[in-house]
């Protein structure tokens, strides 16, 4: 028969273990979280918005081109930093033209 002290010992290891196999399993279900950075344009005009990677010398109030809608122009309103889930390279989620890459910080605005 065991003694008391053997039991303990024995439900601390069981313990340990189970935790141990649980906090494994539940950092391999978190999924890939990587942040980008995303301009989003606006039309000054007609209200035309969309969204894209963020690229170098982009500033609230820059023109940035010509609304595909009507011509106006295309205002870059907001710069934000966004959580993508998923594989890094997928950029889907942030509707990204696959041919944009993304800059480099250099720490100037």
């Amino acid at each position: 028969m065991l003694d008391p002290m053997t039991i303990v010992i024995l439900a601390v290891l069981a313990f340990i273990i189970t935790y141990m196999a649980v906090s494994a399993m539940k950092s391999r279900q978190e999924p890939l979280k990587k942040k980008v950075i995303v301009t989003q344009l606006k039309c000054s005009n007609c209200g035309y918005g969309e969204r894209r990677e963020f690229r170098e010398g982009d500033y609230v109030g820059k023109e940035v081109g010509e609304c595909p809608k009507c011509g106006g122009k295309l205002l870059v309103e907001a710069i934000y930093l966004e959580e993508v889930e998923g594989i890094p390279e997928l950029r889907s989620a942030v509707s990204v033209p696959k041919s944009s890459q993304p800059q480099k910080n250099t720490g100037r605005y």
